[in-house]
């Protein structure tokens, strides 16, 4: 059986730490950032499996899995890697922009 792993893109990273950031300071305690680490594992785990099994998206052997509110955007490579490359929020209220240069 051929090794798959995941390797995060800096973009994603920090998108993921925003996110949690906004929540922690939003609701003032950890717990709702706490749940959406655990469902963001939770869900690169079940896409490590089963990559194939999410909707294609119009960018090269890119996939869009959904997670609730959120989705995630991943790309599987020739090498067997499983790069989630995007967070996206999907509600109708949209977050503040991510300032990438801080």
């Amino acid at each position: 059986m051929v090794k798959r792993t995941v390797v995060w893109t800096n973009t994603a990273v920090i998108q993921r730490r925003e996110i949690l950031k906004y929540w922690i300071e939003r609701n003032g305690t950890t717990l709702y950032a706490e749940k959406l680490i655990k469902l963001i594992a939770e869900q690169i785990s079940v896409i490590h499996k089963n990559p194939y099994s999410f909707k294609s998206v119009n960018y090269p052997d890119t996939h869009v899995s959904v997670l609730g509110h959120f989705s995630v955007f991943y790309k599987i490579t020739k090498t067997n890697h499983y790069c989630p490359i995007k967070y996206f929020r999907t509600t109708l209220k949209p977050m503040a922009p991510i300032d990438f240069n801080k």
